[in-house]
C-alpha cells in the first residue's frame, strides 16, 4: 500500500506526546521550542472485557488522540517501548502487576494510532524512549 503524500511531517510549530499507561493515554502539547502548552488525558477502560471488546474501546481512544493532533495541526510523537520482555516475566509477579502488564495494550493502540493518523494525514514518529523530553533536558543541562 502506498504511502499517503498528503501528511504532515512539519514539527516547526510543536509535536503532540503521547504517553500511554494500561488505563488512559495522557497527551501533552508542546510548541517549536519544546515547551509544554497543554495537557489531556484520554481514559479507556479495558477491565472485563473481550478481546473484540478492548479492540474496539481502543480504537476509539485512537480516533480520539489522532483528532486531538488534527486539530492542532501538529504530528504525534510515541515512544518506541518493547514489551515483549515483560510479558516473559508474567509469572513472576504479583497478581496485580500481571493483570496491569496484561491489560496494557501498548500494540493494539499503537495500531490503531498509525492507522487512524495515516488516514487522517497526521504524521507519527516513534522515538526510543531514552531520547523522551523530559530526559533529553536533562542531558541539556549538563
Amino acid at each position: 500500500m502506498p504511502e499517503n503524500p498528503y501528511v504532515n511531517y512539519y514539527i516547526g510549530d510543536g509535536v503532540i506526546g503521547l504517553d500511554m499507561n494500561y488505563d488512559h493515554a495522557a497527551l501533552s502539547e508542546t510548541d517549536r521550542c519544546g515547551n509544554l502548552v497543554g495537557w489531556t488525558t484520554v481514559p479507556y477502560n479495558l477491565d472485563g472485557l473481550t478481546k473484540g471488546q478492548a479492540v474496539k474501546v481502543l480504537e476509539q481512544a485512537a480516533i480520539d488522540i489522532v483528532n486531538a493532533a488534527k486539530l492542532k495541526k501538529k504530528p504525534i510523537v510515541i515512544e518506541d517501548l518493547d514489551t515483549t520482555d515483560s510479558r516473559f516475566r508474567l509469572k513472576y509477579g504479583s497478581k496485580k502487576r500481571n493483570r496491569k502488564i496484561t491489560l496494557f495494550a501498548y500494540r493494539t493502540l499503537t495500531c490503531a494510532i498509525l492507522a487512524r493518523a495515516d488516514k487522517e494525514g497526521v504524521a507519527v514518529f516513534k522515538v526510543k524512549p531514552a531520547y523522551t523530553p523530559a530526559k533529553v533536558s536533562l542531558f541539556d543541562k549538563i
